[in-house]
This record gives structure tokens, sequence and C-alpha cells, in this order.
């Protein structure tokens, strides 16, 4: 079980008084975020692994706010703290859209939504949890309700879609689950 918590200081404009940073008082709005396939920090189920059919597992969320133009959906292998490894990534998901179904995939793309760029591993499509037999890996799903559609050079990689959703950001969801094979 892996716990961030972020604690930031920081002092008011004559530096006299401490400010800890709350993030529930923050302007970034909260959006709850799941799957009906498993729990949060559930086993995710083998079918969307490479040890079964590697298909995406279905998504659902909650309303964004009304000042949102687009969605993006990315998921993370924190395994190696230093290095995540990003399996998907996914935007300009219509702001209308509150969920994905099971198996969604790059022939679901049109002209300018439900985009995707590379991940970790050179393909455009979602690439399941596959640890290692004999590790259990903790993946985290994030969403990201941005304030514009993303603009990305075709051939991008998840470095040119963290870059390009800076400054954009106005309201976030996550949530994580594991897989360990034997």
């Amino acid at each position: 079980l892996s716990i961030v918590i972020l604690i930031v200081f920081g002092c008011d404009s004559d530096g006299s008084n401490v400010i800890v940073f709350d993030p529930k008082q923050s302007r970034l709005g909260q959006i709850e975020f799941s799957s009906p396939a498993f729990e949060n920090d559930d086993l995710i189920p083998a079918k969307f692994t490479c040890y079964g059919k590697n298909l995406s597992p279905p998504l659902r969320w909650s309303d964004v706010p009304p000042n949102s133009r687009s969605i993006a959906i990315v998921m993370d292998d924190t395994y190696l703290s230093t290095n995540l490894i990003r399996h998907w990534s996914i935007y300009n998901v219509p702001v209308a859209t509150r969920s994905l179904g099971p198996g969604f995939s790059t022939q679901q793309v049109n002209e300018k939504s439900f985009l995707q760029v590379k991940n970790d591993f050179e393909q455009y499509d979602y690439s399941g949890p596959c640890p290692p037999r004999g590790e259990e890996h903790e993946y985290v799903f994030f969403i990201y309700a941005l304030s514009q559609p993303l603009e990305i050079v075709s051939g991008s990689g998840p470095t040119q879609l963290t870059e390009a959703m800076r400054g954009y950001v106005i309201a976030t969801g996550s949530f994580s689950g594991r897989y360990f094979v034997d």
C-alpha cells in the first residue's frame, strides 16, 4: 500500500506567517473517478492485464467543472517510484463523457477527440498491467479536467502530454489497482 502525503509550507507576503497548503481547500476541483470492474486499491481482474485479454477496464467519473473544455486520462505503474511507467494516455475526451467501456481502443478515436499518445512501450493503445512474476505492482488511473483541448504533435509520448497539460488542469481525480502474478 502506497500513500503519498503532500505538505507544502509557504509564507505570506511579508514572511511573518507560515501558510500550510491544504489540498482540500485549494482551487483545484475534485473528480470522483473509479472502475466498476474493481474497487480502489483492489486487485485488477486478469482480463485487463497482459496475462489476460489486455483490455482497458471500464471507467466512470463524476461531472467535471462547467469551465472544463476537455478531459485527459492516464494510467501509470508506480512500482519504480523514481520512474513512473505510463501504460496509457488518452486526451481530448469530450467533457460530456462520463464513462468509457471496457476495451476502449484507438479504433474509437475520431479526428479531434479521444486521441492517444504513445505509452512507455511505444504503443498508442492501452498496455495493461504486466508485472514480472513474483512482483506486485500498483497502477494508478488519473483523470484531469482541462480548461482547453490539447494540441499535441503526432508521434508524441507521455512527456509531451504532461507538458501540454501544464497550466490547464482545473480538476483531477484518481484511483488505483494492484496486480500480482505468482
